[in-house]
């Protein structure tokens, strides 16, 4: 620390005027040789003040920075001839923030005590005049805070750009006492002034547009801020175009302020003010901050504003750009990849496949009917049951036609023996008539027979109980014909794809494909297109016609009607740019044929 106070004379420094008076008051009532104040700013330090000016104060420097670092009062002689020096930290929230350091004459260290007792007690003010000051600082802060809040407020309730540009820059020059503030957009490697405060038409043939404009042009090449007068921290070396402007309006301040967006140009301000009211760093670090929010919120409201082919343009460029401009690696390499498929695609061949919902059905099935009216005594299967051959299906009650049965041989026995009598009386035409009284009670007793034979419906073949469960209604009736069961053979399967009405044309009998179903994903089944039907199914808004297909093996026992899955019919070999963008493609020729055709 010593070097770098040492090395910064306090003539050289920007000194706050408060702080320099209250260092010239102390060592005045000290009867003070010479003064220094130390202020940390970070990590690090900075001669605030000094007295007088032409003495650099390098004794002292010692005793400040043990004071730094002890954070106590301390005092030590400086030279033989009765010169001391007295250090005092000044203290904000329990940290130090400053030493004060004067250098008086004194005969012995006891005569120092009371004079260090008076170095203590003008700390306590300093630290008082410090803390002040800050919250003037946060005062100025939150003023330039609110107004930033409010010009970009008024920035954003303007329905377009251009009145947008002009109502800123306008609010702009009434906060900050400007007489004239402008307002350029950078285009294509220049600026084009858009908007000049308390202005709302301009010639861009003037002069002064032109003088702005290079203004303008000479802070965004430097990427700096500029200034006339030029600021004691302004490292820019060129200022050519801000002195013709100032020189132009009669010696006023000037400032050039460049906006930028993502490292790039985006705008640019300049600013007049009177000679008398130059601008402060304070003002140009506001004026940077408020600059850059506004330029994005103007830049948004002129992108939004124009036509839908710019804009479409606008994004294409930029687009563009990522892919051919500097930087944008990870779009490079997305690009290259991209382009490597379409050119794999447009090139490749493979097998075209139609997928389509698939549903395994019986390819026949046999219905089991009520031979006759009668009741359900028993029903030993139901629905999913697999049966052999012959084995019951369901058992129909049978007394009333045994005793029906019963009945008619009783008397079908006396119209025997009647017939036997007119036999051997030789009646003629009684014998013809009890004849066929006879032949009629034979059929009835067969009819009957043969329903109580048919009264134990068994399964004609071996299958699967495809629909029919009894099982709820035994002791109920049931009618002649009324459907019982449906059997299906277990060896003979059906597949019915649904196929969308627009892929229908690219199905033929023959061709072959493979089914995946929800229950066997492991295992594809090879299959034939065999018909082409002419069944329409509507399915979540879409029509699909029902193809069938038959299997190429011979199932296994797992395999039961109703299962659903995937089937993939091969239709032939086409190119993959064409295989994947078929359904864009008809989609966009059925549009422009809706539009133009």
């Amino acid at each position: 620390m010593s070097e770098a106070v040492a090395a910064a004379p306090a003539g050289q420094q920007p000194a706050v005027a408060a702080e320099q008076a209250w260092l010239e008051r102390q060592c005045r009532l000290l009867n003070g040789r010479a003064g220094l104040l130390v202020r940390r700013e970070g990590e690090q330090y900075r001669p605030a003040a000094a007295w007088p000016h032409q003495l650099a104060a390098e004794a002292l420097v010692e005793l400040v920075e043990r004071s730094f670092e002890d954070g106590a009062g301390l005092f030590g002689a400086l030279d033989q001839a009765g010169l001391y020096g007295m250090a005092y930290p000044v203290r904000q929230d329990g940290a130090v923030v400053a030493v004060a350091a004067v250098a008086v004459n004194a005969t012995s260290e006891a005569a120092l005590v009371p004079l260090l007792r008076q170095l203590e007690w003008g700390a306590a003010g300093l630290a008082l005049l410090l803390e002040r000051a800050s919250g003037t600082e946060a005062r100025d802060r939150i003023g330039r805070l609110s107004g930033s809040l409010e010009a970009l407020a008024e920035v954003l309730a303007q329905p377009g750009h251009e009145a947008a540009t002009l109502a800123f820059v306008t609010d702009l020059a009434n906060r900050t006492g400007a007489e004239r503030v402008s307002y350029g957009q950078w285009r294509r490697g220049r600026i084009r002034l858009q908007a000049i405060s308390h202005n709302a038409q301009f010639g861009r043939k003037m002069n002064l547009v032109r003088l702005l404009e290079a203004a303008m042009e000479e802070a965004c090449d430097q990427r700096a801020t500029l200034a006339v007068p030029a600021l004691p921290a302004d490292a820019a070396p060129i200022h050519l175009a801000q002195d013709r402007l100032a020189q132009q309006e009669a010696g006023q301040a000037v400032a050039s302020i460049p906006l930028f967006q993502a490292g790039k140009p985006l705008a640019a301000l300049t600013l007049e003010r009177p000679a008398g009211h130059p601008f402060t760093p304070a003002e140009l670090a506001w004026l940077e901050s408020l600059g850059s929010l506004a330029a994005a919120a103007l830049e948004e409201k002129r992108r939004n504003d124009q036509a839908l082919p710019l804009k479409a343009w606008a994004s294409l460029r930029a687009l563009l750009g990522r892919f051919i401009g500097r930087g944008h690696v990870e779009w490079k390499l997305a690009g290259l990849l991209v382009l490597a498929l379409l050119l794999f695609a447009s090139f490749a061949t493979g097998t075209y496949r139609l997928a389509a919902t698939a549903t395994l059905t019986s390819r026949t099935q046999q219905a089991i009917t009520a031979p006759f009216d009668g009741y359900v005594r028993a029903a030993p299967v139901r629905a999913g049951d697999q049966v052999a051959a012959q084995a019951l299906l369901v058992q129909l009650d049978e007394r009333d036609l045994l005793l029906e049965r019963l009945r008619l041989g009783g008397e079908l026995a006396r119209a025997e023996a009647q017939y036997q009598r007119a036999v051997a009386e030789r009646d003629r035409a009684r014998i013809n008539i009890l004849t066929a009284e006879r032949e009629q009670y034979q059929a009835q007793v067969a009819l009957v027979q043969q329903q109580i034979l048919r009264a134990r419906i068994v399964a004609p073949f071996a299958g699967l109980v495809a629909s029919g469960d009894l099982s709820q209604r035994l002791g109920s009736a049931v009618q002649k014909g009324e459907l019982l069961f449906a059997v299906a053979p277990t060896d003979e399967y059906r597949v019915d794809l649904q196929v969308r009405e627009s892929r229908i044309a690219d199905v033929a009998v023959g061709q072959r494909g493979t089914l995946f179903l929800s229950a066997r994903p492991d295992r594809g089944l090879p299959f034939t297109v065999h018909r082409l039907t002419p069944r329409v199914v509507a399915e979540e808004g879409r029509s699909h016609f029902v193809v069938e297909a038959l299997l190429d093996e011979r199932p296994d026992a797992q395999l039961q009607p109703g299962l659903q899955g995937i089937g993939k019919v091969e239709i032939g070999q086409a190119r993959l740019i064409a295989i994947w963008t078929r359904d864009l493609r008809e989609w966009f020729r059925l549009l422009v044929w809706s539009w133009w055709a």
